[in-house]
């Protein structure tokens, strides 16, 4: 029996991602095959390609920030830093990230989780940067518009009214339960035109 929120969610995470990725791979060795037997790529199949490519990157994205994390498991600064810059490609969100140190599975997930969380405030667009500081992480994204769900970072910084969050904001509350007994503590900046988050 699971006695650890934390730890049921991201097993279940965890094999969504795991049952989803491996079709997706499938979609994409199949048109691999096609360019090899000398198909010519229409519009039709691009966009097929593309869409693959696509979900596969946001799977990976939301495996990392969702999904179980190993305390001793850790990544390559770049690694993280592909799987990130690919989920956010495409998009109206510029990715900046300025760290080269590995990075621990744990601090991953939080950092991941993070930029989900201010992406939400970026329906007009804007950047988003990742750096280290000290030991902890700050994470800060900028724009002409901020439009931060209110209810959503109450929900993080622990001031909600308990009235619920959309599915489309749950990652303000996982990370608040990751964090919720952390040290350093969780901090939150916000301001007409950024957002910072010191993790």
């Amino acid at each position: 029996m699971y006695h650890d929120r934390r730890d049921l969610i991201g097993q279940i995470c965890s094999r969504i991602c795991h049952d989803l990725i491996s079709p997706l791979g499938a979609i994409s060795n199949g048109l691999e095959l096609l360019s090899m037997t000398g198909v010519e790529y229409g519009p039709e199949l691009s966009l097929i390609e593309q869409s693959a490519q696509n979900a596969q990157s946001r799977i990976k994205f939301l495996r990392t920030a969702y999904g179980k994390a190993g305390k001793d498991v850790s990544h390559g600064s770049a690694e993280i830093q592909t799987i990130a810059a690919d989920y956010f490609a495409g998009g109206r969100v510029a990715f900046d990230w300025s760290c080269t140190e590995p990075v621990t599975r744990r601090d991953a997930q939080l950092i991941f989780l993070g930029l989900a969380c201010l992406e939400n405030a970026l329906a007009y667009g804007g950047t988003i940067s990742v750096e280290k500081q000290g030991t902890g992480w700050r994470l800060r994204c900028e724009a002409e518009k901020i439009l931060p769900n209110r209810a959503a970072w109450a929900e993080l910084t622990g001031t909600a009214d308990n009235a619920g969050l959309e599915p489309s904001a749950i990652q303000f509350a996982y990370l608040r339960l990751l964090t919720e007994f952390r040290t350093p503590p969780l901090v939150v900046e916000i301001s007409d035109r950024s957002i910072t988050l010191s993790l």
